[in-house]
């Protein structure tokens, strides 16, 4: 899979037919899995090369955008989003972390991402 531009994806999102929505990022099944991880690790890579660009609100948005793609895999893997549309919730990054704390994510991990 080729590394896509922050334009491509954008484009992306465009022909979905909603600007907010980016292809790269569909609402998850089991054929999307790999996908969705080769996505993770691009953006991983993407913000370590902002960081040693000195690109530090790039870095700091690109791992912001990293944890709560993980949070929504992990919230749709346990069946947190059953009846509800994952790509059109409103949910702030402290309710994604409270809703993968009540669905039984380990403690020292909500307590890892609510300390940064």
């Amino acid at each position: 899979m080729s590394t896509l531009t922050t334009a491509e994806m954008l484009e992306e999102g465009a022909t979905a037919g909603n600007p907010h929505f980016i292809a790269a990022f569909p609402e998850l099944g089991a054929i999307e899995g790999e996908r969705m991880v080769a996505r993770l690790i691009e953006l991983s890579e993407r913000a370590k090369s902002a960081y040693v660009g000195g690109f530090y609100v790039e870095y700091l948005s690109l791992m912001l955008l990293f944890c709560e793609v993980w949070l929504r895999m992990y919230l749709h893997g346990r069946g947190g989003y059953a009846g509800h549309d994952m790509l059109a919730d409103k949910k702030t990054f402290g309710q994604l972390i409270a809703d993968c704390e009540r669905i039984g994510m380990d403690v020292s991990v909500v307590d890892e991402l609510r300390s940064k």
